[in-house]
Order: C-alpha cells, then structure tokens, then sequence
C-alpha cells in the first residue's frame, strides 16, 4: 500500500469517526431535548399535584383557623421537623413568619390578609406535618420531595400577602416604640 494509500484510508477513517460522532452528538440532543422535556412534564405534573394536596389540606385547615390549640400542636411540629429535616431549614424564616401572620390573624391583631392566604398556610403547614403524604417522610430525601413541592407552591401563593403582612409589622412595631 503506498503513502498516498494510507493517507486516503487515514482521511476516509477520520471521515467515518466525525460522521459517526455527529450521529451520535445529533443522537444526543435529540434524547437530552426529550429529557428535558419529560423533565418539565413531570415538574409540570408534581406541581399539579401538589396544588391538588393543597387544595384538600387548606380545606382542612378550616377546622384550625379557629382553634388556636390544634394550630400550635402543628405549628409544634412543624418546628420538630424544621430542626430534623434539611431542606426546611432554608425555609425556616418563611416558615416562621407564616406562624406568625396566623397567629396575628387568629388573635384579630391582622386582618388586612385574604381568608384564603391563611387558610393556605394553615394548610401547608398540615400537608408537611402530615407523615403520611403522597410520598411517606420515612422514605429519606424522596418522602419530604412532595413536602418541598406544596411548600414552594403555597409560598409563591401567600408571597404578597406575606410582604405585606412584614410591612405592616414593621410599621406597627415603629408606631409602637
């Protein structure tokens, strides 16, 4: 086989290894798109999901907002679990400052907030106390996924209201000094 042989079977050998990793990058978009396409699918249909629990643990949260003592045992608990369970601690200042509008409203401190932010957060706050969700807690990491889901759900939910509710308590608190 001559040089210029080897160097046309070379070329034609480096032709064929381009060709195939093109196929294959090609191959590999293609699956990456359907990925991240399933990917938001899911996140589409976990957030369907948690805004159905929500749905059924504000309905609950009815029965709390007048009771004052079932409140505080879930807010209780919730703060056991804030203290066990990691990614609730980055959440814990918001966690708080829900606590703390209910029990402003509760006690008719506040009112200037819907029924249904309270109710929200009540019922937020049950749904994550509650073991025994869509995904059980005592799965680790995997049973608090669905906690995570109705926690951030219920706070782009109440945001506002809670804004609004920390600039009025930064003004009554100002008022009151």
């Amino acid at each position: 086989m001559t040089n210029t042989e080897k160097r046309k079977n070379r070329t034609n050998l480096a032709a064929d290894i381009g060709n195939g990793l093109l196929y294959q990058g090609v191959a590999a978009a293609y699956t990456l798109g359907k990925v991240t396409e399933n990917i938001g699918l899911a996140a589409f249909r976990g957030e369907e999901k948690a805004r159905r629990k929500l749905i059924h643990s504000t309905r609950k949260a009815r029965k709390f907002l007048h009771d004052r003592e079932k409140f505080e045992a879930a807010v209780d608990k919730l703060y056991a679990l804030v203290k066990k369970v990691p990614f609730l601690g980055k959440y814990a200042a918001t966690l708080t400052m829900w606590v703390e509008l209910v029990r402003s409203y509760m006690t008719g401190e506040y009112r200037n907030v819907p029924t249904g932010t309270v109710l929200t957060i009540i019922g937020a706050i049950l749904y994550i106390v509650n073991p025994f969700d869509i995904i059980p807690d005592s799965i680790p990491i995997i049973g608090q996924l669905d906690d995570m889901a109705v926690l951030s759900l219920a706070n782009k939910m109440v945001q506002r209201d809670v804004k609004n509710y920390i600039k009025w308590k930064q003004e009554h608190n100002n008022t009151a000094a």
